[in-house]
Parts: C-alpha cells; structure tokens; sequence
C-alpha cells in the first residue's frame, strides 16, 4: 500500500481521501497538508490520518503527491516543493495547468497525470478524466485510475481534450443543476409550493438520469418513449427547438471550452 500525501484539504481533496478511508485504505497511508485548519483535517486526524501544514514533510514521507489546491496558487506551490517531487507520482487535480507546466517544474517525477474531477465525486458519483504523457508508467497510471474510481466514474482522454472535458463533465453539473431551478420555478409560478416542486424537479431529474444509465439506450430513443402525437411533451420539445435550446446550450458549452482553454494559456511559471 502506498503512502499517499495530499497537498490541500479542500472539499475535493476530503472527498478523495473520504473515499480511500471508506474503501479500506489504511489511515496511516495517507497524509494531508493545509495552510488552514480545514473540516477535512478534522475529519481525517479523527479517522487516523496524518495531518498537518509541513509540505516537506508529508512529501518526503510519500510516495504519491496529489496536489490538490487552486489553479492561482500553483505556480508558489511548484516553486517551494517542485524540487522535493523527485521520483515521485505527481497527480494535479488543477484546472487549467497543464502537463507541460508540471513537467518544467519537477525534476525527474516517477510520473505526472493530470485529472479533472467534478463535484459528484464527493457523493461517490463523480465523473473523472485523466490525462498523462506517452510512455507514463503503467502502474502509476492503475493506481490513479483505481484511487478516483473510488469516487465515480474514470475516463483516460488525450490533453487536448481536457477543454472539452472540463466544459462537459467539470462544469456540466452546474448545467443540470439550473435546468432544474428554472423547471421548479415554472412550476412554483404555476401554483405548486417550492419545496415540493424543487423535489419533484430533482426526482425526475434523477430518475431520467437513471434511465440513460440503467438502460444504455440512446437519448432519442428514450425520448421517443416519452413523445406522444399532439401530446404535453412533444409540445414542450417544440417550443424548446422554436427557442433554439440546442444553440443555447452549444454556446455555453463552448463559452466554457474556450475559458478553459484561456486560463490554460494564461498560466505560466
């Protein structure tokens, strides 16, 4: 079992080491470093974990780093630890830095992946994707692939697909999550209390996902099963088309992309 350091204790590094935990992992293989006493801390000092502020210390001791912090502190954090990161498993779960940006700044890493998680993960159904530099070591790579499979699904994709990524999967919940606001404030103005239109809204919601998940049929398909001639939901998909919600959410969706691609460009070292 390797020892594993986690450098940030956020929510999405809590709901990494959360699972480990619950999966088995052995506490007293993981270690977690934050610069402010974190819930997470807390919970992981409870469960048996190391915790504590010492980078230097909980890197030494690992075998794995997963560097688990925001985008704009990276460049201070690879300058104060990129030189203790020798022969170790790197993973960033930092939106918008790139491979390129890690591998200048750490001499001589056992391997660097990268990973876009989404927020699901805290629940245990995240979607995540990984991306790595040809030639990167094999095991390194089964051992990410099973820690964020703990949490959810895991996806392996090419770099330059990390845009696409990020706009469909890191940002996409958000995306349902409104759907869902603005159909239970419908019903609300329709007359239904918010409380019970909010659930119903969230039910169908999950429901619906569950259907896709459940019966691998294609969304159409679904749909057709829905769809009834002159019937309620082929009049809302009318107006929804009439609307031009596929342009709608192809813009956003590339709005997202090219942020990504953006904060991407902008980081530097």
């Amino acid at each position: 079992m390797e020892n594993i350091a986690f450098i940030g204790a956020g929510r999405m590094a809590t709901a990494i080491m959360t699972a480990l935990l619950d999966k088995g992992y052995q506490a007293d293989h993981i270690w977690a470093t934050d610069c402010s006493i974190t819930d997470g801390l807390k919970m992981l000092e409870e469960r048996g974990a190391r915790t504590g502020a010492d980078n230097s210390a909980a890197i030494a001791w690992a075998d794995a780093v997963f560097l688990c912090i925001k985008p704009q502190q990276m460049a201070n954090l690879l300058s104060d630890i990129g030189s203790l990161l020798s022969d170790k498993l790197v993973v960033s779960i930092a939106a918008g830095v790139p491979l390129s940006v890690l591998a200048n700044s750490i001499k001589n890493p056992r391997a660097i992946i990268r990973v876009m998680p989404n927020t699901p993960m805290m629940l245990g159904v995240g979607v995540s994707a990984l991306s790595f530099a040809e030639g990167t070591d094999p095991d390194a790579i089964k051992l990410v692939e099973k820690v964020f499979s703990l949490c959810g699904q895991v996806y392996v994709v090419p770099e330059a697909q990390m845009d696409a990524v990020t706009a469909l999967s890191g940002s996409g919940p958000a995306y349902f999550y409104e759907v869902v606001r603005i159909l239970a404030d419908q019903a609300v103005s329709a007359g239904m209390d918010a409380e019970t239109a909010l659930a119903m809204a969230t039910g169908t919601m999950a429901g619906a996902t569950a259907m896709l998940q459940k019966t691998g049929q294609p969304p159409a398909q679904l749909i057709d099963q829905v769809v009834s001639p002159g019937g309620t939901t082929i009049a809302a998909l009318d107006a929804f088309a009439a609307a031009g919600l596929a342009h709608v959410l192809s813009a956003g969706f590339d709005a997202a992309m090219r942020r990504s691609a953006e904060l991407s460009a902008q980081f530097t070292l």
